[in-house]
């Protein structure tokens, strides 16, 4: 079993320099052609469902544009087809698409589950073909990112519509509109059927064959993948602190690694249409949004759509054969649950301090010790023996303030804050 192991408070004890191994990220959100039914029966045939999802996404807009964040509003047919009823998007021009995509913080991208069996509940006789004229209907631009892919073969229910090595050269006819032949830039989101073991990774690079022992290999003969994140989602039922806390995890690995001439972290925090409606759902992506943009200042993180990731990776990368490929299970973030420091397991007192602390640590193990200051900045460090329970540290000379205090023991990191001072 894996848990979460930074502290919140982690934010504040890195230090970035000018040459770190930066994440450059955006704000993904799907909607599904199932969202009309239980659970959540967000039903966009329903123009009030679909005005209220409607109004809500822009909420979510205001956030996004109040931090400069870059967002990927990806779309199933379903919702497109409300739009073209509800907002008669195919003969006035400011309908809720077109105005999305023409934002300079949004990218507008198809999202696609073909689904040829009439009795299902996400019935859907539109491919990712379909879907890019469907949104050009709309009155934007032809789409650029496939916004979601079955990755195995052995997966494929569709495989005329689903065998993406071929897009590159061939293209994809529509399943609908069959005289539509549509070519893609970049795959995104790879995933198999039913979310199971889905291939999450980091970076930019030519997916090699759609089996598991293929798909890391780079294969200039295959569109571009952007690498999608580990797993950064925001459901109605997410702790965003614990969501938070796995993603400071992953940035300190990131910040850890040597860098290449090809380094490339990429990643998307998505969420769900399907929870639009739920009361405090907008709350948890703001949040989200607010604690990662903290980031951006220190140079954690970079904002950018998935199209300014590969134009960026391209006016850098001139080389077709360079890539850059991260699998997120390949990643040492997580430990056994016997590894984990808990609270009780370490003690500092006083706190408040005047500049000396005592440190009680339960199992008397080494552990490594760090003081940061407000701004990151490592101010101090030591250490405590194996065999020692409890150790004395004079931090003087030292200025009044809050101060984050970590600790380290084989390899599990957490933080307590500390404030010296009166």
């Amino acid at each position: 079993m894996k848990k979460l192991l930074f502290s919140i408070c982690t934010m504040a004890a890195i230090s970035i320099s000018a040459q770190s191994n930066k994440l450059y990220l955006n704000i993904g959100s799907h909607n599904e052609t199932t969202d009309g039914g239980a659970p959540n029966f967000v039903d966009y045939n329903n123009q009030t469902t679909y005005d209220s999802a409607k109004a809500r996404v822009i909420h979510i807009l205001d956030t996004i544009v109040n931090y400069g964040a870059k967002y990927n509003m990806q779309l199933e047919s379903n919702f497109i087809l409300a739009c073209m009823n509800w907002d008669q998007a195919t003969t006035l021009g400011d309908d809720f698409i077109e105005m999305m995509e023409n934002h300079p913080n949004v990218e507008v991208d198809p999202h696609n589950h073909l689904d040829l069996n009439s009795s299902n509940p996400g019935y859907n006789p539109y491919n990712y073909a379909d879907l890019d004229s469907l949104l050009r209907s709309c009155g934007i631009d032809t789409a650029t990112i496939v916004g979601g892919f079955i990755y195995k073969a052995t997966d494929w229910t569709y495989t005329a519509s689903e065998n993406w090595p071929t897009w590159k050269t061939s293209g994809l006819t529509g399943n609908t509109f069959t005289n539509v032949n549509w070519k893609p830039r970049a795959l995104w989101g790879g995933g198999t059927a039913g979310h199971v073991n889905d291939p999450f990774s980091l970076g930019v690079w030519h997916p090699g064959s759609p089996t598991p022992a293929g798909f890391f290999a780079n294969n200039t003969s295959n569109l571009y993948c952007v690498g999608n994140g580990c797993e950064w989602v925001i459901q109605d039922t997410t702790n965003v602190t614990q969501l938070f806390a796995d993603f400071m995890e992953h940035i300190n690995y990131f910040q850890s690694q040597i860098p290449t001439a090809n380094t490339f972290y990429t990643g998307t925090i998505m969420f769900n249409f399907r929870h639009i409606l739920k009361p405090d759902y907008l709350d948890s992506i703001s949040k989200m949004i607010r604690l990662v943009d903290a980031l951006e200042t220190s140079g954690a993180i970079e904002w950018k759509s998935l199209d300014e990731k590969l134009d960026y990776w391209e006016q850098v990368h001139t080389n077709v054969n360079d890539y850059f490929v991260v699998p997120c299970a390949q990643l040492p973030i997580g430990l056994a649950e016997d590894n984990i420091i808990s609270e009780t397991d370490f003690i500092v007192s006083p706190n408040p301090s005047q500049g000396e602390v005592s440190i009680t640590i339960a199992s008397g193990e080494k552990c490594f010790l760090r003081l940061y200051n407000y701004l990151g900045e490592c101010t101090w460090q030591g250490e405590m023996q194996g065999g020692i329970s409890k150790q004395n540290f004079n931090f003087e000379p030292i200025t009044q303030g809050i101060y984050f205090l970590q600790i380290e023991r084989n390899g599990v990191t957490v933080t307590k804050k500390l404030l010296i001072g009166d």
